[in-house]
């Protein structure tokens, strides 16, 4: 990341990253923040602050990969904002299966899709993306995204560069740099039904109030609630017979399909794709 100073003359330093933030979160908002180095000591100073820190050689410091390129995207950071938001949700954490740890980018037929699963949940999202499509999708660590979408502003132009071992997300005074998580990944496809025979149309925010007042009552280990549909209504509730407690509460809704149909989720899942 580069950002203009007024700067004395030329130099590098490397500094503890935590212990600098710190310092510089508890200054006032608008004061100036000046830096002095000698040697590896770093002075820091702000109004009547005075902060010391010892760094160390920049010479130690490792240098940043030189990519050669076999893929590369232009998106901003409005659109990757989008599809992380939709997908990031349910990336695993299992280390046992690292290939599902990350997000999954495909480009095919003119469109960019994310994908992430733990095996529980999936979430996809897709933009119109022109541009040439990939042979083989990669698998990016989410960090790395939810990085660079902090550090930049809402529709920034990013540049995206894909190699078969690392991926670099750019801006103008930006770079972030990150490994791939080696693949393949799963056949995602064939989980996502072509079809469906029920459909249901109910308020979003409603819902969400709904299932976060009755999973109040739900199995604290399984966090199941029951989902019942009929015309004109959906009743959601939930029982937990470890200490007594139960719930209910409907919904009018639209609803076409079987009647009396019900079905159970996990209300933590649920919740998190409303």
């Amino acid at each position: 990341l580069k950002i203009e100073v007024n700067g004395l003359e030329d130099g590098k330093v490397v500094v503890k990253a935590r212990k600098l933030l710190e310092i510089v979160k508890g200054q006032q908002a608008k004061m100036p923040l000046v830096f002095q180095v000698e040697d590896y000591q770093i002075k820091i100073r702000s109004g009547s602050y005075l902060g010391k820190l010892t760094g160390f050689d920049a010479m130690e410091f490792p240098t940043l990969p030189q990519m050669e390129a076999n893929k590369t995207i232009q998106i901003s950071s409005s659109e990757l904002n989008f599809l992380s938001e939709k997908t990031l949700f349910a990336v695993s954490n299992d280390i046992t299966r690292m290939a599902l740890n990350g997000v999954y980018f495909e480009h095919l037929d003119g469109k960019l899709s994310l994908v992430a699963t733990d095996g529980h949940r999936l979430g996809k999202a897709e933009i119109e993306l022109a541009g040439e499509s990939w042979e083989l999708g990669v698998i990016v660590p989410p960090k790395p995204l939810s990085f660079a979408l902090r550090a930049v502003k809402a529709d920034t132009d990013l540049e995206i560069s894909m190699n078969d071992s690392h991926i670099c997300i750019s801006t103008d005074n930006l770079k972030v740099f990150s490994k791939l998580i080696d693949g393949p990944y799963p056949k995602y496809q064939g989980v996502i039904p072509a079809q469906f025979e029920k459909n249901a149309v109910v308020p979003r925010d409603e819902l969400i109030n709904v299932v976060g007042r009755v999973a109040l009552t739900a199995n604290a280990r399984t966090k199941q609630i029951k989902v019942s549909f009929n015309e004109g209504e959906t009743v959601i509730s939930s029982r937990d017979q470890e200490n007594s407690g139960d719930s209910n509460e409907s919904i009018a809704l639209q609803y076409e399909g079987e009647p009396d149909f019900a079905i159970s989720f996990n209300a933590g899942f649920l919740g998190d794709i409303l």
